[in-house]
């Protein structure tokens, strides 16, 4: 039981060691990195907020808007709402996995769904993925 329990201790810390670094990479690169013309589009959302608009449901504009009024109209303001979808998505995927599995595998899939490119991707650039992701995890 004493070697299981040193295991989840050692999978919660090494998992925590690369969830601060993939963090502190996004916080680098979410405000010195021009805004993708995607992104923009989604800002132009933010501007004219709406229940819907012609090809894509209105939540990231409505999270864009949150996060500007928040930090003001910049990079960082804008990607602010995908950061924090990534962090929703992780806590759901911890949860379920920890609850189908146990304490280490949770850990492991906190470390995937920080690492993996498309979720790395989708948590640096502000796109409907990254609102859909977090209620996808939230759903299962």
């Amino acid at each position: 039981m004493t070697k299981r329990l040193a295991a989840d201790e050692f999978s919660r810390s090494a998992a925590l060691v690369v969830v601060a670094m993939a963090l502190a990479l996004r916080l680098i690169y979410a405000g010195g990195v021009e805004l993708m013309p995607e992104e923009t589009y989604y800002w132009n959302y933010a501007r004219h907020l709406d229940i819907g608009y012609l090809d894509h449901p209105p939540m990231v504009g409505w999270l864009i808007a949150a996060a500007t009024a928040l930090l003001g109209d910049g990079e960082f303001g804008v990607r602010l709402a995908a950061l924090c979808c990534g962090v929703v998505a992780s806590f759901f995927s911890y949860r379920l996995t920890r609850e189908m599995f146990d304490e280490s595998s949770g850990w492991a899939a906190v470390v995937l769904a920080q690492t993996l490119p498309f979720f790395l991707f989708k948590r640096f650039m502000n796109t409907p993925d990254a609102p859909r992701t977090a209620a996808w995890s939230g759903s299962l």
